[in-house]
């Protein structure tokens, strides 16, 4: 069978809103709520809470993990733009929205909520190994987030 996104890619929607689920005894599903924390922080947290809720070895397992609400806020959507397939990978062009009502992690320290709407383009690639999802990456535009919010840092001067 293919994996589920190819077959929503393939498929002749006519919206683009669509819910799926997946089920079996061996489908966990699990929404945890973290502190902001770097990216590797955050990779280290996600293993050891899959540790406390997965009935199996933990070498045995697809873990994949999903940011629902990385500062956007609850008013967050993404609108699937362009879909581009590979014979391996899967790559979404999508339009985020939303208001930025909580903290943003960056690299230069917490960003605290500006509470203004913002509008940015981002990429998902999915990549497979056979009919199973072995990884996701997921990139935006964060030089315009941060116009969009008022927080460019400004260029130093020498």
């Amino acid at each position: 069978g293919y994996p589920t996104i190819v077959l929503f890619t393939r498929a002749s929607f006519s919206t683009k809103e669509v819910v799926a689920s997946l089920s079996g005894g061996a489908v966990i599903v699990k929404k945890i709520t973290l502190p902001v924390m770097t990216e590797s922080e955050l990779a280290e947290s996600i293993h050891w809470e899959a540790e406390q809720y997965i009935p199996f070895d933990i070498g045995d397992v697809n873990l994949d993990y999903q940011i629902l609400d990385p500062g956007t806020g609850p008013d967050s959507k993404g609108t699937i733009t362009r879909v581009v397939e590979g014979p391996d990978a899967v790559v979404l062009e999508i339009t985020w929205e939303g208001t930025h009502s909580g903290e943003l992690a960056s690299q230069m320290g917490p960003i605290p909520a500006t509470y203004k709407r913002v509008k940015l383009p981002a990429v998902q690639v999915v990549t497979f190994k056979g009919d199973k999802v072995s990884g996701t990456k997921h990139y935006f535009d964060l030089m315009t987030l941060l116009a969009q919010i008022g927080k460019l840092p400004m260029p130093a001067t020498a």
